[in-house]
């Protein structure tokens, strides 16, 4: 039995490994599409992120958009029952039983950038002033008034209404409205 030189291994080899005919061309249909389907993909995101960039300077649309926004009231360290509505809803800003706020204008009056702080206070019979707070009941809290802290001793208690951020942590830092 004769053997068979390394040359012709080697060709035979590499012959082998060989799907085409010389001269074939390579399909490029799968790499081609590939490409495809990421530019697409790239495409569409920026798209989208265009159309959310746009919407965020929109305001809200009267009869159309509602969202909720979360309140407490703490006197002397003390959490509050949540206020009740005082009178019948004319603007679509009211509490409800659990310590939020609905926000869903009806008015344009309270719709966008008008839909503020005030016409939740005025629909629960809140009165608010640099430094004092008036409940609905008539109770008038101020600046300096006495509290009894959970030690049992008297502090100055202050009047400061904070803002938290949509989405906000136990880490998040409120922002000081008034004082």
């Amino acid at each position: 039995m004769g053997k068979a030189s390394s040359s012709k291994k080697i060709k035979r080899v590499q012959q082998a490994g060989v799907s085409r005919a010389p001269g074939q061309r390579r399909n490029l249909g799968f790499p081609a599409l590939v490409v495809g389907i990421i530019v697409l993909g790239l495409a569409m995101v920026f798209y989208a992120r265009s159309q959310i960039v746009e919407k965020v300077g929109e305001a809200p649309v009267v009869d159309q958009d509602k969202w909720y926004s979360a309140y407490g009231l703490d006197i002397c360290g003390v959490y509050q029952d949540n206020p009740v509505a005082i009178g019948p809803d004319e603007t679509g800003i009211t509490p409800t039983t659990d310590g939020l706020i609905q926000i869903a204008p009806f008015v344009e009056s309270a719709a966008g950038k008008n839909a503020q702080f005030g016409l939740f206070a005025d629909q629960i019979g809140l009165k608010l002033s640099n430094g004092e707070l008036t409940l609905a009941d008539g109770k008038t809290y101020k600046n300096g008034d006495n509290c009894k802290t959970e030690d049992g001793k008297e502090a100055e208690g202050e009047v400061v209404m904070y803002v938290w951020p949509p989405q906000a942590t136990d880490a998040t830092k409120p922002e000081t409205v008034t004082t």
